[in-house]
């Protein structure tokens, strides 16, 4: 019976679900040539070309939500969603025509930084259309099956486009135009779709976010935070370590996106039935078991087919985590996916510094055992946030203060 609902639920979204693959798609379509062109192009270095990503995550881990915030506060979603769109193509625009490496990386922080705007506003959006439904957070994770497909449909568009002979340079231009395709695209699917109002209550609220926020929001960063790792070391550990070809690799990376749409349905029904919490405890213990198994595995396709495992560390994080956080903050649609956003920007700042830090101790594939420690970490933080020991404190925290004639603890 759950599984017809799903894919009601899918029929009834499918212009929300069409807008978000649309954006994910464009967003990727030059993620596989981007080194390329950044090495070979430009004459960067392999270091300087994990600067792009790395200065967009830094930037826009700040910047999403504070767009998010300014959406919820003056009912902007729709032209949020639209100005950033615009921005984003303009940024594609001016990388086509960069000519060195200080000029791609300030690009990225500058426009690219914007790529989870447009996610967050049209979560926020499709959250009131769900709502006049009479349909859950919960179902919001369901969504995210667009825009897991916009994923691997980007980068295997991309591939098909270069391998006709497209340029790199020429690619970034059909990307802008892919924008400004997406931007008119939004404007009908979202034509007549009022944004959610925020509460006067939490227009008034002082404080940003309350500490179970936070909580969630660096159980989030921990737990993606060896994704960067991952996409690092895995072909090095492939093809350099354990004897393994590009066949292997090509496969590795393959396998994920695969399985993690039929692991999107199952974190949604898991999230209708037990609540939220569990998703996200069940994505830390497996990213923990998975991480160990990659410090051991020897053979190249036990190391190929472990990758099934680790889909369901995103599929059940994420799309777990932006109806979580929308529960935690009602009337904050926007404000609240931006954070989880930003939390999965956050995680490739962590897991870069992670591994710049441990490169330089040449512990081949012990890395993969640093991880671990994240997603430990991660367990400890959901923990506490499922036993609701941040409650109780907040609860005695407010009560000292009415006592005292402070405000209460938000």
């Amino acid at each position: 019976m759950s599984g017809v609902r799903s894919i009601r639920l899918l029929l009834a979204q499918r212009g929300v679900v069409a807008s978000l693959f649309l954006v994910a798609c464009s967003a990727t379509l030059p993620v596989p040539i981007l080194p390329l062109f950044a090495v070979y192009e430009l004459g960067g270095s392999p270091f300087e070309s994990s600067m792009f990503f790395v200065a967009d995550a830094l930037v826009g881990m700040i910047l999403v939500p504070i767009f998010g915030r300014l959406a919820d506060k003056y009912r902007a979603h729709r032209l949020v969603l639209a100005a950033s769109l615009l921005w984003l193509a303009v940024g594609a625009v001016c990388l086509s025509f960069s000519t060195s490496m200080p000029q791609m990386i300030a690009i990225s922080a500058l426009f690219y930084c914007c790529y989870g705007v447009p996610s967050a506003q049209i979560f926020a959006l499709a959250k009131k259309k769900l709502e006049s439904a009479g349909s859950t957070e919960a179902d919001l994770g369901l969504l995210r099956v667009g825009y897991i497909a916009g994923w691997v449909a980007g980068p295997a568009l991309a591939g098909l486009l270069i391998a006709s002979g497209l340029q790199f340079r020429q690619l970034f231009m059909l990307q802008a135009l892919a924008y400004l395709g997406v931007l008119v695209a939004n404007l009908v699917i979202f034509r007549g779709t009022p944004s959610p109002r925020l509460p006067e209550v939490a227009r008034r609220e002082k404080a940003v976010f309350s500490i179970p926020v936070l909580m969630l929001y660096l159980t989030i960063a921990c737990a993606l935070g060896g994704d960067i790792i991952r996409t690092a070391q895995l072909p090095l550990l492939l093809v350099g370590e354990l004897g393994g070809s590009s066949v292997h690799a090509a496969l590795a990376f393959s396998i994920v996106p695969a399985v993690e749409i039929p692991a999107v349905f199952l974190s949604w029904w898991l999230a209708n039935r037990f609540g939220h919490l569990l998703p996200l405890m069940i994505s830390l213990v497996v990213g923990a078991c998975y991480f160990l198994l990659m410090a051991v595995l020897t053979d190249p396709w036990a190391v190929v087919v472990v990758q099934a495992i680790y889909a369901v560390i995103p599929a059940f994080c994420i799309g777990v985590g932006i109806g979580y956080a929308q529960s935690m903050l009602p009337g904050k649609a926007s404000f609240a996916t931006s954070l989880v956003l930003s939390a999965q920007s956050a995680s490739v700042v962590l897991g870069s510094l992670l591994l710049l830090g441990l490169s330089a101790l040449n512990l081949g594939q012990n890395i993969f055992l640093a991880p671990v420690a994240l997603c430990v970490a991660a367990v400890a933080l959901n923990t506490i946030l499922r036993q609701g020991l941040v409650s109780e404190w907040l609860a005695q925290r407010r009560q000292q203060g009415l006592r005292s004639g402070r405000e209460p603890v938000q």
